[in-house]
């Protein structure tokens, strides 16, 4: 794969937000970022200055006035798509021999025994998979094995981390799976003390006060100690655990950091819009502001407030003292500036009539979710920002992650490390689709060049486009004929 030129994930470092007032955010200089997927890929690049959340410039609202247009939230929402039924299984599916259990977080899944083969997926560990002998003898981690084919398609090599069972046993320590069927996998958390520790195992009381005096893993005599957290680092949860009146986080990865070290990270509460009946394009959201003054088209006055992402369809465009509103349904009028409208778009002539294709508004910050020429789905994004352009263009999906940890390195600002990014979707070397936890900013600019969406949407985006990824894995990669992604950056044009 060709080294892209600067650095294409989408993640935005966020320095200090939980500490005091005022977000810190890292200035231009050289990093190096590391996908932590089980085999590592470096990338080279430069980074500028990340956009914060909007602040608001405007006079203070009046906030004892009515809720006109309010933000539906999580309000009715439904998991569309089931997602898996399960990950965990006893015994195997039929016409299947045996179980394979990974032994390890994350283990590879082959196209062929035969050479040269390639990762095809991943799986993490809590997941079992159906399997039989493949009648073919492997060699990995110094030791040989036997090949078996796995349900959903591949092969994987037992000798690489798997036990292979007729029946399984309930795993010790337990592994937390992600949440499929919720708005977002994993409940996260901010480290908020630079320099916290964590750690690979649970420590007894007496490692832990060892561990207070120790600078960092070549000083640990307990051998626990990963790393010192200094940077800017979100960790994703499994559950709290009490060692000797102690209070820990074990998180995803069965690793430990002191909770008092922690502040739970909530997902902003946002969702786009699914499009069926007599809902279709085109939509407006607000944006921006946590609050905007409408104006009553019969007075011209202010009379209320629209809370940030609410929608509505527009119904034109209506001039009040030189400014522009689009009016709701309802007859309230929104400033044009506090609106992001997504409209029908033409689709492409190289994508097959009937085919699910995405297009992505990049001057207007919307996605919308096609069947043919019919929408299906429509939200806001937040994709990069001046200097870190998202490229437009025709592309395709090419791997899939239900969740995956990214880490970089800035050496002037130092490190940053955000675990299980949700429903990642890449479609053109480092550039993705993705979840965004950490930031409320959908709608305006801001990432190194992915495509942020809430979380929700990720989901449904990720579920809904083609293909699958089978039950049972972490990851779909190498992928042909993925689900077509078009780029703009111009207005749309209406079929």
């Amino acid at each position: 794969m060709k080294t892209p030129s600067r650095i294409k994930y989408g993640i935005v470092r966020r320095i200090g937000d939980s500490m005091n007032n005022s977000a810190k955010w890292q200035s231009s200089s050289t990093i190096v970022s590391i996908l932590v997927t089980g085999a590592i890929s470096v990338y080279v690049g430069t980074t500028s200055e990340a956009y914060a959340d909007p602040v608001s410039t405007s006079a203070p609202l009046d906030h004892t006035q009515p809720i006109l247009l309010k933000n539906p939230g999580f309000d009715g929402w439904k998991p569309e798509f089931p997602g898996e039924r399960q990950r965990w299984q006893t015994t195997p599916s039929s016409g299947y021999t045996h179980l394979a259990i990974p032994r390890h977080f994350l283990l590879p899944i082959f196209d062929s025994t035969e050479k040269p083969r390639k990762i095809i997926g991943r799986v993490r560990r809590g997941s079992a998979l159906s399997v039989r002998a493949a009648n073919a003898e492997c060699f990995s981690r110094n030791k040989p094995g036997k090949w078996y084919e796995v349900k959903g398609g591949g092969v994987l090599c037992n000798t690489s981390g798997f036990d292979i069972v007729k029946r399984a046993s309930p795993l010790n320590p337990p592994q937390r799976q992600p949440k499929i069927r919720a708005t977002i996998p994993f409940e996260y958390a901010r480290v908020t003390k630079s320099g916290s520790a964590r750690l690979r195992r649970k420590p007894t009381l007496a490692q832990w006060k060892r561990l207070t005096s120790v600078n960092g893993p070549k000083n640990d005599p307990t051998g626990l100690m990963i790393e010192r957290m200094v940077g800017d680092f979100f960790v994703s949860i499994d559950k709290e655990v009490i060692i000797e009146g102690e209070r820990f986080m074990r998180t995803v990865r069965n690793e430990f950091v002191a909770a008092e070290d922690l502040k739970i990270k909530d997902p902003p509460i946002i969702r786009g819009e699914r499009l069926r009946g007599n809902k279709t394009l085109p939509m407006a959201f607000v944006y921006g502001d946590d609050h905007t003054e409408i104006l009553c088209e019969e007075t011209r006055k202010v009379c209320g407030l629209a809370e940030k992402y609410a929608r509505f369809p527009p119904q034109g465009l209506v001039k009040v003292n030189g400014s522009s509103y689009v009016r709701t349904p309802s007859g309230y009028l929104v400033p044009k500036t506090a609106v992001r409208i997504a409209r029908k778009r033409r689709r492409p002539k190289n994508i097959a009539i009937d085919a699910k294709w995405i297009h992505v508004n990049l001057a207007h910050q919307n996605i919308v979710a096609y069947e043919g020429s019919r929408p299906v789905y429509v939200g806001l994004i937040a994709s990069g920002k001046e200097g870190y352009d998202t490229p437009t263009g025709l592309y395709q999906v090419q791997r899939k992650y239900i969740a995956k940890t990214m880490r970089a390195v800035d050496p002037k600002e130092g490190l940053y490390h955000i675990e299980d990014i949700p429903y990642i979707q890449y479609y053109h070397g480092g550039y993705a689709l993705h979840g965004a936890f950490w930031h409320n900013g959908f709608g305006n600019v801001r990432s190194h060049g992915c495509t942020n969406l809430p979380s929700a949407d990720a989901r449904w985006l990720f579920y809904w486009a083609n293909p699958d990824v089978p039950e049972g894995w972490q990851s779909l990669e190498n992928i042909n004929r993925g689900t077509p992604i078009y780029f703009t950056n111009k207005a749309s044009r209406s079929s």
